[in-house]
């Protein structure tokens, strides 16, 4: 059964002709595709499971396949349900989505506005923690069942589309890295979903701690049995013949499986694009270009700061007298320490009681302290 959110999104938004679904839309979207031999119709329940990593070689039909992903998003969602970021490294491959009532920003092409999106959504993260924590639930799906719909505070599941990550730019690499492993350890509990085409290259740039956090990977085809078990966790995809034909590796049933898509239908993206577009007169974005950036501790950070956050995290308390009362110190350096907590994102702002809401778990604490 809908929620009262769920009838009045509805009413806001007509869907392209023939596409009206049934149901909520992550169950009803499924991703048709075909076995390496055309006899088949394989469906790929792509938004049952979270982070989603594309990769292969140059020519194999990467931005395709994420394109596939998007325009299925868009047949199957309005935008008070999903909210899209676009990311395209090419600056040519996302441009005409520009328009589409559902993004959240135009379509971006630069690092430092990549870097300033994810630490927005870093930022956003934080808030819908403590919006659980706030009203006592334990998924962003309950919460959003109790919530409104409102124009000016996103609280729709958000999709960020990625192709490619820039090398060689003005952002640093590493805080590329940084902000998205903080993304991708955190976000699919509060309905941020990364969807990502890399080169095989950048895939051997990542991070492994970044690279294994994804639920689900495609490998198109590769050069080497080597390249497909770094893409996907098993050889395969060295073998694949054409463009257009990828591994698929879900974690959720621990199988690969083999598909084959096809180019985009160019007249029924014109036909989806179009209709979205004619139901607003503009498109309501978000700012994120002065998104404060994530922090990790430095030795410039109070020295007794690690040991605060062992406190504050392992008890889930946000007290600043109960640091006092740990570490020995007087109430004003255990006030300093829990701002530094407050601006590092592990904790929310103080709220009446004086407590705050702790906004990471012992799980995330690696992606502080390196």
């Amino acid at each position: 059964m809908g929620t009262a959110e769920e009838a009045l999104s509805s009413a806001r938004w007509t869907y392209p002709d023939g596409m009206q679904r049934v149901g909520r839309w992550k169950e009803s979207a499924t991703i048709p595709f075909r076995s390496l031999d055309g006899s088949a119709i394989i469906e790929i329940r792509m938004w049952s499971i979270n982070d989603i990593l594309i990769s292969g070689n140059a020519g194999t039909g990467k931005s395709t396949l994420i394109e596939h992903s998007l325009m299925h998003v868009l047949q199957n969602a309005n935008p008070d349900e999903v909210r899209i970021i676009l990311f395209d490294a090419a600056a040519v491959g996302f441009s005409r989505f520009a328009g589409v009532p559902h993004l959240l920003t135009r379509p971006i092409s630069d690092s430092a506005k990549l870097l300033n999106a994810l630490n927005w959504l870093n930022a956003e993260i934080n808030r819908r923690y403590a919006l659980l924590v706030e009203h006592g639930k334990k998924t962003w799906a309950d919460f959003r069942a109790i919530s409104k719909v409102d124009e000016e505070i996103v609280n729709s599941e958000i999709l960020f589309f990625m192709d490619d990550v820039p090398l060689g730019s003005e952002v640093q690499l590493s805080d590329i890295w940084f902000a998205l492993e903080q993304v991708l350890s955190r976000g699919s509990k509060v309905g941020v979903v990364l969807v990502m085409a890399a080169s095989i290259g950048i895939v051997k740039a990542m991070p492994p701690s970044i690279r294994q956090v994804f639920e689900t990977r495609i490998a198109l085809r590769t050069s080497t049995s080597s390249d497909s078990h770094l893409i996907a966790g098993v050889k395969g995809a060295e073998i694949l013949l054409s463009p257009g034909q990828a591994l698929f590796l879900q974690a959720a049933d621990g199988g690969a499986h083999q598909f084959s898509f096809e180019d985009i239908d160019q007249s029924l993206e014109q036909k989806v694009l179009q209709h979205w577009k004619s139901q607003v007169s503009e498109v309501a974005f978000v700012e994120i270009s002065t998104a404060a950036s994530a922090e990790r501790v430095t030795p410039d950070h109070d020295d007794l700061l690690k040991s605060a956050v062992d406190i504050v995290v392992r008890s889930g308390i946000g007290s600043t007298s109960l640091l006092q009362r740990k570490l020995k110190v007087g109430f004003a350096r255990a006030g300093r320490l829990m701002d530094e907590l407050e601006k590092l994102g592990m904790v929310g702002p103080p709220q009446q009681s004086g407590r705050r809401d702790v906004l990471v778990d012992i799980g995330d604490l690696d992606l502080y302290f390196r």
